[in-house]
């Protein structure tokens, strides 16, 4: 078995204290087994300020945290591991970053700099 967790716009404390701030995080791709699973993470605040627009929010792969932090991603990733949370989701083959969904949901036509990518094998 096989899981790793991509940081598509890096870790660096810079990065770690942007999302903390913005209260979400949209760029985190975790590996499973050779598969590649899409997950962003939004505190209670942002879901709570999303929701006003329309009165709902749905959003595949949505995970919902008290704080963003590498920690705290990184705990709330190994949990549902355990739970089988990623066998519920088909993975994709590759990882291709304008094929992501965020990517579509706002049509955004921003790329990520491949070298800026960082991954943190949990095991």
């Amino acid at each position: 078995m096989s899981l790793i967790i991509h940081y598509l716009n890096g870790k660096s404390e810079e990065m770690e204290s942007h999302y903390a701030e913005k209260e979400y995080r949209d760029d985190i791709i975790v590996e499973l087994n050779g598969l590649y699973y899409e997950v962003y993470f939004f505190t209670s605040g942002v879901l709570k300020y999303e929701m006003t627009n329309d009165g709902f929010f749905a959003f595949p792969g949505l995970i919902i945290l008290d704080e963003i932090s590498t920690k705290s991603i990184k705990d709330s990733i190994l949990y549902l591991e355990t739970l089988g949370y990623f066998l519920k989701f088909n993975g994709l083959e590759r990882l291709d970053q304008e094929k992501r969904f965020i990517h579509n949901w706002y049509a955004n036509k921003l790329s990520f700099d491949i070298n800026r990518i960082e991954s943190e094998k949990l095991w």
